[in-house]
């Protein structure tokens, strides 16, 4: 059995640079519990954390959740030839179509195909 890497990272807003993230806090702040992520004395919120999906892109790059991926044939959608988005849906990566009309199980495309082409936070993308 291999060992999975379990990492996050997350946005830092006044910079926009990704950070990897080093401790998790359990914050009951007046009653509402949220968990918060630090590395560095700075929190973020789990809204601005994304999780490492223990995958490489064909290039090695971790592939996180919010990387924007290239184009890549498959035989689930083969219709579709655009771009895809990783998120968390349901315990499982998936990867949605940047159409919004679709969403396939990240398992089901070949790892040495996938490649990061950048992130939901870059401006491109918005």
């Amino acid at each position: 059995m291999t060992d999975r890497v379990i990492k996050f990272r997350a946005i830092h807003p006044p910079t926009g640079e990704l950070r990897e993230i080093c401790e998790f806090v359990l914050d009951d702040n007046h009653g509402s519990q949220e968990i918060r992520f630090s590395c560095d004395e700075v929190w973020y919120p789990a809204k601005n954390v994304e999780q490492f999906t223990g995958l490489l892109d064909k290039n090695g790059k971790e592939i996180y959740e919010g990387a924007r991926l290239a184009p890549m044939s498959n035989d689930y959608i083969p219709e579709y030839k655009g771009e895809w988005i990783v998120s968390f849906n349901k315990g499982a990566f998936v990867l949605n179509a940047i159409n919004g009309d679709e969403q396939v199980w990240i398992p089901y495309f070949d790892e040495g195909h996938m490649e990061i082409i950048g992130t939901i936070h870059d401006k491109a993308a918005s």
